[in-house]
């Protein structure tokens, strides 16, 4: 199920599929003429696979960095419920999609120096 325990949800994902949508006439005239878009843009199919572990002993307010298979709400079972599509774009905005074991070091080396400076 979707981690909605926390403010900041995170979920652990594969992609299954990645198709490309290149700019096109009649999509360019919709736009207002500072929102076009020129590049090529990836669309990914995502499949969630992991949820953070939820652990009542966690001393920071983000989600562990350990993921565990995700329940199926209605099932109770242990399945791949949640399938998803995102559009990317080359852009100067914050990354949301990185590689599992990037978000999972980022956040240990965060909370180590958290810790040792406690």
């Amino acid at each position: 199920s979707w981690p909605t325990y926390s403010v900041w949800p995170v979920v652990c994902c594969k992609v299954t599929h990645i198709r490309y949508r290149f700019p096109y006439e009649m999509y360019q005239r919709s736009r207002r003429k500072d929102e076009k878009l020129e590049g090529v843009a990836a669309i990914l199919t995502l499949d969630i696979t992991g949820v953070p572990a939820q652990s009542g002993d966690r001393n920071f307010p983000w989600p562990s960095p350990n993921f565990v298979a995700p329940i199926a709400t209605r099932t109770r079972s242990h399945e791949s419920t949640s399938t998803f599509e995102v559009t990317v774009f080359e852009s100067d905005q914050t990354e949301f999609i990185i590689p599992e074991f990037l978000y999972s070091w980022r956040i240990r080396s965060l909370e180590a120096a958290i810790d040792a400076n406690d």
